[in-house]
C-alpha cells in the first residue's frame, strides 16, 4: 500500500509541475474531445471563445417549433477572449483565422470564402469595410 501511495504522490507531483509549466498541455490531455484556441492551444472547456460574426452570410429561416422567421447569423471562434484581446488588431488576428479556415477546408470544406472571413475580422476590429471587398452574392 505504501508503494501505491508513493507512486500516486509522484504522479500527482508530476501533474502539478506539468500544469505550472504548460497548463494547455495538461488541459488538452484531460479534454481530448474539445477543440482549442489557435494561439494558446487551451481547450474550449477551459477558456471563453471569442465569436467573430461573419458578414454577408446571414439567412432567414422559419423556427422549427413556432414557424416564426428567425435571423440566423454565422460566426467563427479561432481565438479565446484572452488571446483575441492580446492581439489588439485585425491584422494580428488574421493568421489564426486563416489556420481555422485551412483546417475547415481539409476537414469538410467551408461554406465561407477566405475573403468573407478576412473582411469580417478586419471589420470587427475597425468598424470599417476594408478594400477591396469581394463577397459572393
Amino acid at each position: 500500500m505504501k508503494y501505491f501511495a508513493a507512486v500516486l504522490g509522484f504522479v500527482s507531483l508530476l501533474l502539478a509541475a506539468s500544469y505550472l509549466l504548460n497548463p494547455a498541455a495538461v488541459e488538452r490531455f484531460f479534454s481530448p474531445q474539445f477543440g482549442t484556441c489557435q494561439k494558446c492551444e487551451r481547450p474550449w472547456n477551459h477558456v471563453d471563445h471569442h465569436i467573430t460574426p461573419l458578414l454577408g452570410v446571414d439567412r432567414v429561416e422559419p423556427d422549427v417549433e413556432t414557424g416564426e422567421l428567425v435571423l440566423w447569423s454565422s460566426g467563427m471562434f479561432p481565438l479565446c477572449e484572452v488571446c483575441w484581446a492580446e492581439l489588439k488588431t485585425g491584422e494580428a488576428r488574421l493568421p489564426y483565422y486563416r489556420m481555422t479556415y485551412d483546417e475547415w477546408l481539409l476537414d469538410a470544406g467551408s461554406n465561407f470564402t477566405w475573403e468573407e472571413i478576412r473582411v469580417s475580422v478586419l471589420f470587427e476590429a475597425t468598424g470599417e469595410i476594408p478594400d477591396p471587398i469581394v463577397l459572393k452574392q
